[in-house]
């Protein structure tokens, strides 16, 4: 949504869609939940009349913080946008360059805010969440297509994602670093001490929310 948003990724509402639906906490920044978005009133106003009788007890204070959300994308989306790309390049180039398994490495890579690992080698998807979330370094596990049907409950991929990285301002050196140390962590799991503290000393370096009204 906020690659959308930011006119760094295909629109859905320009390609012949009337509905467009989303989470409001990836790469569009805004607190936890989901946005529906339409570009017909009369399908629109059916929408409203539906939900108003649906979803009764929203919360005030996340109207309003999704309000200063899209009011910043308005102002810094197309700068996000393009950094959450790059980034997400380099995460790629740099994982490629550690010697692990990139999808989509034929194809450029990764088109959006999202890096795929293939973790076979080292267990799984599961195993591999497992070792690099101890390392502080979060990530979901994620179907391959070779993984279909016989693999679904432990899939071989792993998916990275770098919306939240790219808001507190890391770039270029910090990615290329987080790619070392997910290879670190999955290749020498008896070293997972030693990531889990460099992880933490870097978290600790950038606490400043970027590409927002306060920076």
């Amino acid at each position: 949504m906020g690659l959308i948003a930011g006119q760094c990724f295909q629109d859905p509402l320009s390609e012949g869609a009337h509905i467009l639906t989303g989470s409001t906490q990836k790469t569009l920044p805004g607190p936890i939940g989901g946005i529906l978005a339409c570009n017909d009133p009369e399908i629109g106003k059916k929408i409203v009349e539906a939900t108003d009788g649906l979803l009764s007890n929203y919360g005030n204070n996340r109207v309003a913080a999704m309000a200063m959300s899209a009011a910043e994308m308005l102002r810094y989306g197309k700068e996000y946008a393009a950094a959450i790309l790059n980034n997400a390049k380099t995460l790629a180039e740099a994982l490629d360059g550690e010697g692990l398994t990139v999808i989509g490495k034929s194809m450029g890579y990764t088109a959006s805010h999202q890096v795929i690992i293939d973790a076979a080698p080292f267990g799984g998807g599961r195993k591999a969440v497992e070792i690099l979330e101890r390392a502080n370094l979060i990530c979901t596990r994620f179907a391959l297509s070779s993984d279909y049907p016989q693999s679904l409950a432990n899939p071989n991929g792993v998916r990275f994602g770098v919306s939240a990285v790219t808001r507190l301002g890391m770039g270029s050196d910090e990615i290329g670093r987080i790619a070392r140390l997910i290879k670190e962590a999955l290749v020498t799991p008896r070293k997972i001490e030693g990531v889990r503290r460099e992880v933490k000393n870097m978290a600790g370096s950038f606490t400043k929310v970027q590409y927002s009204f306060d920076s």
